[in-house]
């Protein structure tokens, strides 16, 4: 518990330091890479990702159509501080120098996910509220096809969307997921927010029931 609230308390510190600094440009190869890996289609946003004060910053922002059509397109962020123009898209993972590959963020992963050709799953309404784990999950408790293509990956992040609402946005039934190096996985979610997803499944049941 202590150890989660100072990671939280972390984060929040590092947030509020980027907060007062500009809007840049993503680093053009960072997103090349970022595309990739992903498989990102062409639909995918990219001129809405932005980073601050570094094109190569750790955390990259998703801005919405319109602050980016009426702000940064008409050179207005040069006057104006905007702390809250965006939500937190992919953040860099410190696994050593040989990979600094970024994560999608959970905060934007609905954004995310409808254009991923790569590293997602559509996945069972089971396999999904298995997915709802704190630590440690066992790929072998998935369904045989998912525990394969859960295997077959390389480490590092990837997504996992419910069947039926893979493309429904306003749904947010979407997790970021982590491959580990073991045969384990890990749900990139916080704890407030498993309760919130648990809450959506249990009502989804009972509309189906």
């Amino acid at each position: 518990e202590s150890n989660s609230n100072n990671n939280k308390k972390k984060r929040e510190r590092n947030y509020e330091k980027v907060a007062g600094e500009d809007f840049v440009e993503v680093d053009e190869k960072i997103l090349e890479d970022m595309i990739e890996l992903y498989g990102l289609s062409d639909s995918f946003a990219q001129n809405q990702l932005m980073a601050r004060g570094s094109s190569t910053s750790k955390l990259l922002y998703f801005i919405s159509s319109s602050i980016k059509k009426n702000i940064f397109d008409r050179g207005l962020h040069n006057r104006v501080k905007g702390i809250h123009s965006g939500l937190r898209a992919f953040e860099r993972r410190s696994r050593g120098d040989d990979d600094k590959s970024y994560r999608p963020c959970q905060e934007s992963i609905h954004f995310i996910v409808p254009h991923m050709t790569k590293r997602k799953f559509i996945v069972s309404f089971d396999d999904f509220s298995k997915c709802l784990g704190e630590g440690a999950i066992k790929i072998e408790i998935f369904s045989e096809n998912l525990q394969k293509n859960m295997r077959e990956l390389s480490t590092g992040a990837f997504a996992v969307a419910l069947e039926g609402y893979e493309t429904d946005v306003r749904s947010k039934l979407f997790l970021t997921m982590w491959k580990c190096r073991h045969d384990n996985v890990n749900c990139l979610v916080a704890r407030a927010e498993l309760d919130g997803f648990q809450n959506k499944l249990k009502a989804l049941n009972k509309s189906v029931a």
